[in-house]
């Protein structure tokens, strides 16, 4: 009996471990990154969005599971090709050169910048 509930304790205490640390576990070689700029297009087809931030026009991959927000509200995806123009700031994955994005928070206003 002692010994099941201390397999138990052992387990309950590595599944805790793994919850409470999975940038450890996985992905430990990833690193979350921002970029800030205008949105110069976004393609529907192949789920790619070109940012233009202060030094060049950057592309970024939509991952699957990408939440997008505009000032407090979520929106689907599919409006982001309404956005063109609006300041955005995205999150993303760089993971040997390729951008995937995590989330994008595009702003209430159009950008005063003309493109």
């Amino acid at each position: 009996m002692v010994h099941r509930r201390r397999h138990v304790m052992m387990s309950l205490a590595v599944l805790v471990w793994l919850v409470v640390s999975p940038s450890i576990v996985v992905g430990a070689d990833t690193t979350t990154l921002r970029a800030d700029g205008v949105i110069e297009q976004y393609d529907a087809a192949t789920h790619t969005l070109s940012l233009a931030t202060s030094t060049d026009i950057t592309r970024f991959t939509l991952g699957p599971s990408v939440r997008v927000r505009r000032g407090r509200r979520s929106i689907d995806v599919s409006q982001l090709t309404e956005l063109i123009g609006y300041r955005a700031s995205v999150r993303y994955l760089d993971v040997e050169g390729a951008r995937t994005v995590e989330s994008i928070h595009v702003s209430e206003r159009q950008s005063r910048v003309k493109q």
